[in-house]
């Protein structure tokens, strides 16, 4: 999704001015917008975030990102939104193509893929066209009502006569299935899809739940169909092959789609969070408070511990207890190829069957307001992955604001929805390589204005630490900045007091 919002700090849903509305619609309205930004148009919206196309009339009339003194908005992108409407700009966001978030640097190596991924989106266009036009005809076949004759011959025009004639081949099973049954067929799941390069050929697999009576007895069957379709003036089936289920059997009605060229699935009703972490003797600092504020909110967890030498495993069981929890531990520490190790990471969530996975550090939590509100997030069918400003503090009270720490400005993925049908792949740097595979940001993603704070740099004792280990590993700065590792000793860094906002 692109970083856009309607008004004020981050308000992502319409609403009037003096307008009051429940917890209830304001999520109802926040999909409205969502679904709007996932249709190719331009919209017109109240604020602009990251890359921002500028009319020259604009730029001479003043719009900029400088600060507006008496705004305390944080951002700069904020203050050029208001500015830009003071001045009588209007504000719009372009959806034609799929947004490509760029974070830092390293985010540049996925601009190649993001280009390529432009091919698919025919592909993409191309498969909603072909599974719209599919589940009428094969739900309106598929049902049966013996009180009256099927009207097959209206759908006789979305068949090649091979197809045609394999679909007639089936009517003495459906005779003897219409003897007292009324079953109404639904589409429940699309199971597989595949294209050829010519895009004049596809194979689909298509699952359907059938529900009514048979000879006055409730039952209910599921099928699956094989179909192949060939694009001849117009999409027809050219092969259709029926696999009964059996009574009693039902398929699983997990929904699909297909994004950027990759068929998402997703699970309906509500959603389970597995929290991921990784340890290593975190027992005496943040990892006691951090799992206890996570798992208020958290279904169950799975932690990887690095070759603890403390009690930093018997603390994760104790405040988890309530929690399903799987805990691995290495028997040899493995952070000097921190890569590595966050691929273990993944592999043991993805072992659990995620729902989401939100991967947090031993020394980061999200503000009190997460604890009500991260439901609303994981709750839709919309949206895989979203991300989060994560404030650098510099003490339990302030956080630090300058040219090198300024990740709160910025937004990074830490809640996906696990996707088993993409292609995950990872930055391959032993150092800052990144929580999470590299190309999440492709599935459809959205911003919160949920917060996160990291507490990795709240004491001297820590600063000292990784700064030294920063850099013995990367004395050159080729895996992060080097300006940067050199500034975590400022004697006098610039810190901003943090402000608890209301659930």
């Amino acid at each position: 999704m692109p970083q856009v919002w309607l008004a004020d700090h981050y308000t992502i849903y319409r609403l009037a001015r003096g307008e009051m509305i429940k917890e209830e619609e304001k999520k109802r309205r926040t999909y409205e917008f969502f679904d709007m930004l996932r249709k190719p148009g331009v919209y017109r919206v109240g604020g602009l975030g990251a890359c921002t196309l500028f009319s020259l009339k604009a730029l001479k009339r003043g719009v900029s990102f400088n600060e507006i003194y008496n705004l305390s908005f944080s951002g700069e992108d904020r203050h050029l939104c208001i500015r830009a409407a003071a001045l009588g700009f209007e504000l719009f966001v372009d959806t034609c193509f799929p947004a490509y978030h760029i974070y830092r640097d390293s985010d540049l190596e996925g601009v190649p893929e993001y280009i390529v991924s432009f091919s698919k989106t025919t592909v993409n266009a191309y498969s909603h066209l072909i599974i719209a036009t599919l589940k009428d005809t094969l739900e309106n076949l598929e049902s049966v009502d013996f009180r009256r004759s099927p009207d097959e011959r209206s759908h006789r025009k979305n068949f090649t006569g091979r197809g045609w004639e394999m679909f007639k081949s089936r009517r003495g099973k459906r005779k003897a299935l219409r003897r007292k049954s009324i079953l109404r067929a639904e589409v429940v799941n699309v199971t597989d899809f595949g294209l050829n390069d010519g895009l004049d050929r596809c194979e689909i697999a298509i699952e359907l739940n059938l529900r009514g009576s048979q000879r006055g007895v409730r039952v209910e069957k599921a099928k699956k169909i094989r179909l192949e379709m060939t694009n001849a003036g117009g999409w027809k089936i050219d092969h259709y092959e029926v696999t009964e289920q059996g009574d009693g059997c039902k398929a699983t009605p997990v929904f699909t789609s297909v994004f950027n060229g990759y068929t998402r699935v997703v699970k309906p009703g509500p959603q389970k969070i597995t929290l991921a972490m990784l340890v290593r003797n975190e027992a005496e600092r943040y990892l006691p408070a951090v799992l206890a504020h996570a798992a208020k909110y958290v279904d169950e967890a799975v932690i990887l511990d690095d070759a603890s030498t403390d009690a930093t495993v018997d603390v994760c069981r104790d405040v988890l207890k309530d929690l399903p929890t799987f805990i691995h531990s290495n028997p040899s520490p493995g952070f000097e190829k921190e890569i590595d190790l966050r691929k273990q990471l993944w592999e043991l969530v993805v072992q659990s069957s995620p729902d989401w996975i939100l991967c947090l550090d031993a020394d980061e939590m999200f503000e009190d307001r997460a604890v009500s509100q991260i439901r609303s997030l994981v709750n839709q069918p919309h949206i895989d992955v979203f991300a989060f400003r994560l404030f650098d503090f510099w003490d339990m009270e302030h956080y630090r604001e300058d040219a090198f720490w300024n990740a709160h400005l910025r937004y990074f993925p830490l809640l996906v929805r696990y996707q088993p049908r993409f292609p995950y792949q990872w930055r391959e740097t032993p150092l800052h390589c990144g929580r999470l595979p590299r190309n999440v940001t492709l599935l459809p993603t959205a911003i919160s204005d949920l917060r996160a704070k990291h507490f990795g740099w709240a004491t001297e004792k820590d600063r000292v630490e990784k700064h030294n280990r920063y850099m013995q590993a990367d004395p050159d700065g080729k895996y992060g900045s080097l300006k940067q590792y050199k500034s975590i000793l400022d004697p006098h860094p610039n810190l901003r007091k943090w402000q608890e906002e209301e659930p």
